[in-house]
């Protein structure tokens, strides 16, 4: 579908296998500012959904991000993708801006570069994502701008770092830990710093 000026498609793109989404924050129809995003299975293009600014998909699962708090997790089934579960974010998070958001390795990364931090979701037996670690104690806004999950590492950006403080690093690296005892499912470690 044709994209307006303004629509800014493209400013949140990504891909898993042949499956692309794009996102269109802009997007004004059905309602202004309602956003939307494309969804595409290479190489035949599918109808967008009119959802989110924020996406990233892994396999059969994805997140979307819209402004604020407003969170969803979307599973492909039959080749159709439909919302599944509204993540609880806490009240700290921000009202007015779509929150980064990536998802892998049955985890999902939640960023909010306005309050600084980043939420760990975790995937049950239940296929339901629950709240298992809050990552605080870094260098504060912007921290949580960008994220991104790959075999067991978590990356965080934080895109305008002070160089005026000891906390230059403009990105984070953990590694997840291993299970601990009572089905633990370990937590992610500050690896590196990257300046």
């Amino acid at each position: 579908s044709a994209h307006a000026p303004g629509d800014n498609f493209g400013v949140a793109m990504a891909i898993d296998g042949l499956t692309v989404v794009a996102g269109a924050p802009g997007v004004d129809e059905p309602s202004p500012n309602i956003g939307a995003t494309l969804t595409a299975e290479l190489p035949a293009f599918v109808d967008p959904l009119l959802l989110e600014a924020k996406v990233d998909v892994d396999g059969d699962w994805a997140v979307l991000s819209r402004n604020g708090a407003d969170v969803s997790v979307l599973q492909k089934d039959g080749g159709f993708w439909s919302i599944v579960q509204s993540l609880a974010i806490p009240i700290s998070a921000s009202q007015n801006i779509a929150l980064s958001v990536a998802i892998g390795e049955n985890f999902i990364a939640v960023g909010d570069p306005l309050v600084g931090n980043v939420l760990l979701f975790q995937r049950d037996a239940n296929n339901d994502y629950i709240l298992v670690q809050t990552i605080t104690d870094v260098v504060g806004a912007p921290y949580g701008y960008a994220v991104d999950i790959s075999i067991n590492r978590l990356i965080v950006g934080n895109p305008r770092p002070n160089f005026l403080t000891s906390n230059a690093a403009g990105a984070f690296i953990y590694q997840l830990t291993a299970a601990g005892a009572n089905d633990n499912p370990g937590e992610y470690e500050l690896l590196e710093c990257l300046e």
